[in-house]
């Protein structure tokens, strides 16, 4: 009874071994295949792994690239926003030199038309007494020159004088010497025959004389009162010259003032 009962223990002890080691094979079949697939998972992990590293490497380098386009990004934001800052402020200094620019503008004009009045209303008093001044200066210009006329007719009718004076004193020895001759003729005649000729050579010396000291007094007078005349005309006639001269530019210059801006700028 033992021993069959210990045969039915080992029957059974080898089927459950069996049992086991089916189950245990079938285990290991599983295990195996779950390996196998395990290892599949692990290199196509391996692959998203590799995969994912470098798609990490391109992240991070993409990611600095970012990085760097932002921090760029930043500082153009932030130059942008000194620039607006700077801008503005440029902007209200600007107005403000707008506003202070019209205001001197204004007064630069209204301190110009009143410059302007004041110096209208200045050159025609200067014009005005200049124009009296030159007027006063032609009025004596001329009254000079009358007086310059006036003594070159003096000087002439002092040389038609002195002529007709000298012809007088002329005709008067001529006369003279005449008379004495007539006088003395007749006596030399009844008593003193040999005296005539002597007396005729005496009296025609004597008129010789007479003439030569009358011409040449008449002909040194006559040249003296010449040359001063010529002298007193050539004078006259140098300062009639100048102060016609002096006229002329004065009428010129007053002409010039009188005449337009526009027109003075052709001359």
């Amino acid at each position: 009874m033992a021993t069959s009962g210990n045969s039915i223990r080992t029957a059974v002890d080898l089927d459950n071994l069996i049992k086991e080691y089916t189950y245990f094979e079938k285990v290991m079949r599983h295990t195996a295949q779950e390996n196998s697939c395990l290892e599949k998972e692990v290199r196509s992990l391996n692959k998203q792994l590799q995969s994912s590293q470098e798609a990490e490497k391109l992240s991070i380098e993409e990611a600095g690239k970012f990085k760097a386009m932002v921090d760029n990004l930043q500082r153009i934001l932030l130059q942008r926003c000194d620039k607006e800052e700077e801008n503005a402020e440029l902007k209200s200094h600007l107005t403000a030199v707008t506003e202070k620019t019209a205001r001197l503008e204004q007064e630069h004009k209204t301190e110009l038309s009143e410059a302007l009045k004041n110096h209208k209303q200045e050159i025609q008093r200067v014009r005005q007494e200049e124009l009296q001044q030159n007027r006063k200066v032609i009025t004596t210009l001329e009254k000079s020159l009358q007086g310059k006329e006036s003594q070159i007719q003096q000087l002439e009718k002092q040389l038609a004088d002195m002529s007709h004076l000298h012809q007088t004193e002329i005709v008067k020895l001529r006369l003279e010497a005449y008379s004495c001759v007539k006088k003395l003729v007749p006596f030399s005649i009844l008593y003193l025959p040999w005296q005539f000729d002597e007396k005729i050579l005496k009296l025609q010396r004597e008129r010789n004389n007479a003439k030569a000291q009358a011409g040449q007094s008449f002909n040194a007078n006559t040249d003296i009162f010449r040359k001063k005349l010529q002298f007193a005309k050539a004078e006259a006639q140098k300062e009639i010259n100048s102060l016609k001269s002096q006229v002329a530019e004065l009428e010129r210059k007053l002409t010039m003032r009188q005449m337009p801006a526009s027109k003075r700028k052709l001359f």
